[in-house]
């Protein structure tokens, strides 16, 4: 149960700081060629992290900037027929760097439903699990090919001792957002 406030505790932290740096810093140092003319967008899939074990995820930032602020929603799978975890991980994230190369710092949850056969008899159980990311991201603005890796400390009253920790990575499609010309 500690362990639970103190990560619930840890995690607003950082949104804290994140928000903080974005309001301050961002704004005094805003760089011009990290404009696009449309919001960046991604597609990938993804093993490990907030998910069970394999995902399909989008991804969007909120501005029209390669970097800041952004979103990502998907659905994960892991098992079989009698034993099938799914999931819908969500998470805010954050993206700093230039040009294509960021350090990704986010958090979220997700939902998990899970069927587990006991005796052949289907038991269904469901509920959230929280999750921190912080890697590495290569996403061209051009659009082509992603990559991500990182580590994502999960955790939640479902998890067997309230905390693991996961690593991911993912592999996939960048849409084209071109350089706003200046």
């Amino acid at each position: 149960m500690i362990r639970s406030f103190l990560f619930t505790g840890l995690f607003f932290i950082g949104l804290h700081s994140i928000a903080h740096y974005d309001t301050i810093h961002l704004k005094e140092v805003a760089h011009p060629a990290m404009n696009t003319e449309k919001n960046p967008q991604a597609i990938f899939l993804q093993v490990g992290g907030s998910a069970p074990f394999l995902s399909l995820k989008y991804d969007r930032r909120f501005k029209k900037r390669k970097n800041g602020f952004g979103f990502n929603i998907g659905f994960g799978l892991f098992g079989f027929e009698e034993q099938l975890v799914k999931s819908i991980p969500f998470s805010i994230n954050f993206l700093a760097g230039k040009s294509n190369h960021f350090v990704e710092v986010g958090a979220g949850a997700s939902f998990v439903t899970a069927t587990v056969s006991w005796f052949r008899k289907p038991i269904p159980g469901n509920g959230f699990i929280y999750h921190t990311n912080f890697g590495y991201r290569h996403q061209p603005s051009k659009g082509g090919f992603l990559f991500r890796v990182g580590l994502a400390p999960v955790f939640g009253p479902n998890t067997r001792s309230g905390y693991f920790l996961s690593s991911y990575m993912g592999l996939g499609f960048t849409f084209p957002s071109a350089r706003k010309a200046h």
